[in-house]
């Protein structure tokens, strides 16, 4: 119920408590498969150094248990794709759906859907299509609501980018937009006990709105309006994989870059490049070049966890002594910076703190 209420910190402590109970009880599967759910619930949260430290540990003992052996190479999976490499991730869902095929056919089902999102990341259009109509026939009926409400989410997504018009309406007739619809399918996801919160679903049908409206021929204002809509979208973006997921299959549309292009950065941080743009030169600029730094680093060893305000004035002007309101102004004027010399589109605000997009590739380079 914690998951459920996006409460992932405490849904992390139930875990440890009870894979240590089964520990305990000896309950070798048990308590491995509690220790995997602690792992997932570290990828959702965007820790995925963690998750991959927890999971690796977990790899060898779960072999000796079939039914738990094809969930961890899918959270390999898991991992991988959000690392970006997309064969890995293949071969790790491929393991889990020969080893979940018969011991648990629901999970079978979700990593052939698991499947589709790579083909959707990469814009492999016709490979999600045959991957989700094949999750779909191996679903078993009535088979997991939440497995069901994934894989008419991301066909809501496929028709709404890459579909007809006949295909595009239907994705948008899916959507609940009434507010009886909205209130009828909080009253589903209470129903059926299901790990994914109302305001998460809701959140994914934004998305899915989202390329459905970009999708259409726009003039060069309704383009601006559409990308501010979707930087609007992203900044409260929740601790969710599925969200994450449905904002880096839509940012193509909207975005004046390739999902793909990366953020390079001196190691120094004294410039930076995005992509094929001019090289920024921070050399002269103290507090904005610490500040990326910072923003930087926690990229590439927390992705998706910003970094506080106050961690960013410290990172900004250490061992210097300034009034609070000055700290924050200096702040301010240094990430106005940073965006203005070509940081816009990935420098993203989160809560009280700030991160680079976690959908974008950052190299540190000598």
């Amino acid at each position: 119920m914690a998951y459920a209420r996006s409460d992932l910190s405490l849904a992390a402590e139930c875990q440890r408590e009870a894979a240590v109970a089964a520990e305990r009880a000896h309950a070798e599967e048990l308590a491995i498969l509690a220790r995997s759910r602690g792992a997932f619930i570290a990828y959702d949260a965007g820790d995925i150094m963690l998750a991959e430290r927890q999971i690796s540990d977990l790899r060898e003992r779960a072999d000796a248990f079939p039914k738990i052996a094809g969930t961890i190479r899918g959270y390999l999976g898991n991992l991988a794709r959000a690392r970006r490499r997309f064969s890995d991730a293949r071969e790790f869902y491929r393991q889990a759906q020969e080893l979940s095929r018969t011991e648990n056919p629901i999970m079978h089902a979700i990593f052939v859907m698991d499947e589709a999102v790579i083909d959707l990341l990469e814009g492999h259009a016709n490979m999600a299509s045959r991957h989700l109509s094949l999750a779909r026939e191996r679903m078993p009926s009535p088979g997991d609501w939440l497995g069901n409400f994934l894989l008419l989410h991301y066909t809501s997504l496929l028709h709404s980018i890459h579909g007809t018009n006949a295909q595009r309406e239907e994705a948008c007739a899916r959507l609940g937009v009434e507010p009886r619809d909205r209130a009828r399918r909080r009253r589903a996801l209470k129903a059926e006990a299901t790990l994914l919160a109302p305001a998460i679903a809701n959140y994914l049908d934004e998305g899915v709105r989202l390329s459905v409206r970009a999708r259409e021929n726009k003039s060069e204002a309704d383009r601006r309006s559409l990308l501010e809509e979707f930087r609007a979208l992203r900044d409260r973006c929740p601790a969710n994989e599925h969200a994450r997921l449905t904002l880096a299959i839509v940012r193509p549309l909207l975005s004046e870059r390739p999902a793909d292009e990366t953020l390079v950065v001196a190691r120094d941080a004294r410039s930076f490049r995005v992509g094929d743009a001019v090289e920024a030169d921070l050399s002269s600029k103290g507090g904005p070049r610490k500040i990326l730094l910072a923003l930087t680093n926690a990229r590439l060893q927390r992705p998706g966890e910003q970094v506080s305000f106050a961690a960013l004035i410290e990172a900004g002007w250490p061992d210097e002594r300034i009034g609070e309101r000055a700290a924050r102004n200096r702040a301010h004027v240094a990430l106005a910076t940073l965006r203005k010399l070509g940081l816009e589109a990935v420098l993203v605000r989160r809560g009280e703190g700030y991160l680079i997009d976690p959908l974008t590739k950052v190299s540190l380079v000598d």
